[in-house]
Formats: structure tokens, C-alpha cells, sequence
């Protein structure tokens, strides 16, 4: 579990595909290390990855995409874990079960 370590590797990854403008990596990286920081008690970061992520995959896979879905699942879980009771993390998990039910079904 050395967080540190692969905070500073996702990082480094993450400068260069931002660099290289490799919009679907960086939202990759950016939902990771997303995660990493979250399990490292660092809120506000992982926060700030959460969106930038879910604003590249919005923009270049649209709203409806499973990796979409996964962001806002995670991102949600991060808020309801930080804040508890949250409209914005409700209508997150919301919007990624509704485009898991339509892209896997409903029994999925």
C-alpha cells in the first residue's frame, strides 16, 4: 500500500499525456489517481482529479459511456464518504446506474 509512490508514478504519467494531449489516458490516469489520493486521505486533491476526469470523458466519449459511469460512481462515493448525505454525489450514482442499465441491463 505505498500510496506515495504510485501518486508520484500517476502523476509523472499524467504530465505526459497531458503533454501529448491523450485526452482518453489523462482521464484514465486522472480516475486513478483520483482514487489513490482518496485512499490516502487527501480529499480535495482526489476531488479535483474526479472532475477533471469526468470532464474529459464527457467531452470526448460522451454522456453515455461505461468509463463515464465508473468516474461518477467513484467521484460519488468520495463525496458521500467526505460529506455524508449529498445531492450532488445522489444524482452522480444516479446517472452512472442509468447508463450501466442501458448499456448492460438492467439484471447486470
Amino acid at each position: 500500500n505505498d500510496f506515495a509512490s504510485a501518486s508520484i508514478s500517476l502523476r509523472e504519467s499524467l504530465r505526459f499525456y497531458k503533454l501529448k494531449r491523450l485526452d482518453s489516458d489523462t482521464a484514465s490516469t486522472l480516475h486513478v489517481l483520483g482514487r489513490v489520493l482518496d485512499k490516502s486521505g487527501e480529499f480535495t486533491a482526489s476531488r479535483e482529479c474526479y472532475e477533471e476526469a469526468l470532464d474529459l470523458r464527457k467531452n470526448t466519449l460522451g454522456i453515455d459511456d461505461l468509463l463515464l459511469a465508473s468516474t461518477q460512481h467513484c467521484f460519488a462515493c468520495l463525496l458521500l464518504k467526505k460529506n455524508g448525505t449529498d445531492d450532488s454525489a445522489f444524482d452522480l450514482l444516479a446517472e452512472a446506474l442509468s447508463t450501466r442499465e442501458r448499456k448492460l441491463g438492467k439484471e447486470s
